[in-house]
């Protein structure tokens, strides 16, 4: 059963409407979110004028020990050749990194 809160508090009565305990963990995760790839890469290309792929902004992320989920499409070889992300685009993702707050 629901709880009722009968106080003249904004959050109270927002509780008395959409109450349960996980409904402003979830409000707030699409409030604020995780930011898209595509935003980083709009961000990036905004302040620096230059593109950068997923695949560098994945790199990065793992450096700054970002990790979200495991990539289950990695290639299973050990001597892949990936190109690695230039250092000026890795420095462009890490500041979009703190303009979301992310680091």
């Amino acid at each position: 059963m629901k709880s009722s809160y009968n106080l003249p508090c904004n959050i109270a009565q927002t509780l008395n409407i959409i109450g349960d305990k996980w409904s402003l963990l979830i409000i707030h995760e699409l409030a604020i979110g995780h930011n898209t790839y595509k935003e980083i890469q709009n961000y990036v290309l905004e302040k620096f004028g230059f593109k950068v792929s997923n695949l560098y902004i994945a790199q990065v992320k793992e450096k700054c020990g970002i990790k979200e989920r495991e990539n289950y499409n990695k290639s299973k070889k050990e001597d892949l050749k990936q190109p690695i992300c230039p250092i000026e685009k890795e420095e462009a993702i890490k500041d979009a990194f703190r303009y979301f707050q992310m680091i």
